[in-house]
C-alpha cells in the first residue's frame, strides 16, 4: 500500500466538479470525464467497501478532479445541466412542501369529517369546519398539482441537459482523451476503461 496521498486528497473535488475516473467504464467511446454528483467521501467509501481488493488502489489513484480547460461546448452543456439540476431540486422542494400541506389539509378534513359524524348536536359547527377543510384541501390539491407539473418540467429539462452532456462527451471524446492523457499520465486506460492488473 502506497503512502503517497491520492490526487483527490491533494485537490479534493466538490459536488458539481468535473472529475476523471469516477467510474471505470464510461459509455463506449467516451472519455472518463464525469460530474461528481455526490460528496467525495461517499464515492471513496463505496470504492473501499464494494470493489475487489485488487482494484481499490488503482481506482483510488485514478480518481481525481479534472483541471481543464475544456471546450466551450463542454462548459456550456455542463452549465446548462447544472442549471437544470438546480431547477429540478427547487421543483422537488416545492413539491415536498405542497405534499406536506396536502397531508395537513387532508388530516384536517378527516378530523372535521369525524367530528361531523360524531356530533349531531354540533352539526353546523362541524359542517363549517368541514367546509373549511375541504377548501384547504382543494387549495393544497391545486398547489400539489402545480408543484408536480413544475417538478416534471424541471425533471424533463434535467434529462435533456443530461442527454446534451452525454452527446457533448461523445462528440468531444477524442479531445477529452487528450486532456485525460495529459492530466492522468499515470493512469492505465483502454477502450474498456481503467486497466486492472
Amino acid at each position: 500500500m502506497t503512502t503517497q496521498p491520492y490526487p483527490w486528497q491533494l485537490d479534493p473535488p466538490q459536488v458539481g466538479d468535473l472529475c476523471w475516473c469516477i467510474h471505470h467504464n464510461p459509455a463506449a467511446g467516451q472519455a472518463p470525464l464525469e460530474i461528481l454528483t455526490e460528496p467525495l467521501e461517499n464515492r471513496v467509501e463505496y470504492i473501499r467497501l464494494s470493489k475487489p481488493l485488487d482494484e481499490i488502489e488503482i481506482r483510488l489513484r485514478a480518481f481525481r478532479k479534472a483541471r481543464g480547460p475544456f471546450t466551450p461546448e463542454i462548459d456550456r452543456v455542463r452549465i446548462a445541466w447544472d442549471q437544470a439540476a438546480a431547477a429540478c431540486d427547487q421543483a422537488a422542494a416545492a413539491w415536498d412542501q405542497a405534499a406536506a400541506a396536502w397531508k395537513q389539509a387532508y388530516a384536517a378534513w378527516e378530523q372535521a369529517d369525524a367530528a361531523r359524524a360524531q356530533a349531531d348536536a354540533a352539526c353546523e359547527q362541524a359542517a363549517a369546519a368541514w367546509e373549511q377543510a375541504v377548501a384547504a384541501c382543494e387549495q393544497a390539491d391545486a398547489a400539489w398539482d402545480q408543484a408536480a407539473a413544475a417538478r416534471a418540467q424541471a425533471h424533463a429539462e434535467c434529462e435533456q441537459s443530461h442527454a446534451a452532456w452525454e452527446q457533448a462527451l461523445d462528440e468531444h471524446a477524442a479531445e477529452l482523451m487528450r486532456f485525460f492523457r495529459a492530466e492522468c499520465a499515470d493512469v492505465a486506460w483502454d477502450e474498456n476503461g481503467l486497466v486492472f492488473p
